[in-house]
């Protein structure tokens, strides 16, 4: 689990990419590897969770990795709080404590998990695609070909959509 706490974190895997903002969590598989990317002034918190204590449903699971929680309302929100509270709490607790305080975390995320599985993607096809367009830059911002036809061919779409992606930002890509 991540949680991003200030700046954002840029992830890629397969052909997948996400940008991880403030107040955001997410579950990653480290059994499948996958490139990240930060900016100065960036900090999260990682949690490593074993697998069984959060895959009742690997469909579920498989769902649900990669993809931004919100850490400002709903479950999401109980997650995100509880979780920075055992960060800032984890030197008083007593060692015969953690397993009950891990189960409460595994239960918390086990319930974002099936509400996120269950509920209809509010995000637009135009803001996913922003969204994949700016990790993208970010994790090849190094790379000396990156230019739009790099980009539209990693991403299997046109300049002219990679153009209209920003359009309602003010923004432009050159």
């Amino acid at each position: 689990l991540i949680l991003q706490l200030k700046g954002t974190t840029y992830f890629e895997r397969d052909a997948h990419s996400v940008a991880l903002a403030p107040r955001q969590w997410m579950i990653v598989d480290d059994g499948k590897p996958c490139a990240g990317a930060v900016s100065d002034g960036t900090e999260a918190l990682i949690v490593m969770v074993p697998r069984t204590k959060l895959a009742r449903n690997n469909d579920v699971l498989d769902e649900t990795t990669m993809r931004p929680f919100p850490g400002d309302f709903g479950i999401g929100k109980l997650v995100w709080q509880f979780i920075h509270s055992i960060y800032d709490e984890v030197c008083h607790l007593e060692p015969r404590s953690e397993p009950g305080v891990v189960d409460a975390m595994s239960h918390f995320v086990r319930l974002a998990m099936e509400e996120f599985s269950a509920a209809p993607c509010t995000s637009t096809l135009t803001q996913v695609l922003r969204d994949r367009i700016k990790a993208h830059v970010m994790m090849h911002l190094r790379n000396p070909e990156l230019d739009l036809d790099h980009i539209a061919a990693r991403l299997h779409c046109s300049k002219r959509y990679l153009h209209k992606a920003f359009e309602l930002e003010g923004v432009s890509l050159l």
